[in-house]
């Protein structure tokens, strides 16, 4: 599993880390989990970033998934139609349970 901060500001770089970082990890990825406590906001230009992650993760069978937004950022992801795009079609109260939820499916939240 990997962790990420989640940078908006430079989408497409970000997209391309997230990328390189799953095609060259040591193990498969399965699930990366976004840390979205500092995120203030999602813009269209974020969505449309955040849409593209998910196809191109997607076709790599990996699942993104999203730890302790705000209520902001929940209200924007649900607007955007992504929500229901993330893994578990939801998001997660902090990093650790969105991990274990994903490591252990039968047992997470």
């Amino acid at each position: 599993y990997a962790m990420i901060a989640w940078v908006l500001g430079m989408t497409e770089e970000f997209r391309d880390r997230v990328m390189h970082l799953v095609r060259h990890a040591d193990h498969p990825v399965h699930c990366i989990v976004l840390d979205g406590s500092s995120i203030t906001d999602v813009d269209t230009t974020a969505a449309s970033a955040i849409d593209r992650l998910i196809d191109l993760l997607t076709s790599d069978g990996v699942e993104l998934a999203v730890a302790d937004p705000v209520a902001p950022v929940k209200d924007a992801l649900d607007r955007y139609g992504l929500t229901a795009r993330l893994a578990g079609g939801r998001f997660y109260e902090s990093i650790e349970l969105a991990v274990d939820a994903h490591r252990h499916p039968t047992t997470g939240t």
